[in-house]
């Protein structure tokens, strides 16, 4: 894994990846409001996991805090973000893409219905077959 600064722009997401954010509870609002809050005042602190593919920067890992950033774009918030410079690990290899998400992802506990939806999103989406996935 090599480290390298990207501008925000740079940064490719991938949809089906994205983290549901329906049915959050206070308690995890409260906890993204700190998040910006502490992105606003001192910037991106965990540098973000992405994949060179294809010349793209494939976003695998820092998804809410990419889109705290996207929230102050839009809004023309003042931060000390540094939007031409946002820190990344970036993979490279014959990863696949369920293995990055895994691999970012493992201190998540998904359901089984969320597993079964992810990989389902797998098979569809990337044409995967069972053994990859």
């Amino acid at each position: 894994m090599a480290f390298k600064y990207l501008k925000y722009e740079e940064l490719t997401i991938v949809p089906e990846f994205e983290r549901k954010t329906h049915n959050i509870t206070r308690s995890q609002i409260a906890d993204l409001n700190g998040l910006a809050e502490s992105i606003a005042e001192i910037g991106i602190r965990d540098p973000f996991t992405v994949k060179l593919e294809d010349g793209n920067y494939i976003l695998c890992d820092g998804y809410i805090r990419y889109n705290i950033l996207k929230e102050f774009l839009r809004a023309g918030i003042k931060t000390e973000v540094d939007f031409d410079k946002i820190p990344c690990e970036v993979i490279q290899g014959n990863t696949s893409p369920s293995d990055l998400r895994i691999e970012a992802n493992k201190h998540i506990h998904l359901t089984h219905v969320q597993t079964a939806e992810y990989m389902k999103c797998l098979i569809d989406k990337y044409k995967m077959k069972v053994p990859e996935v």
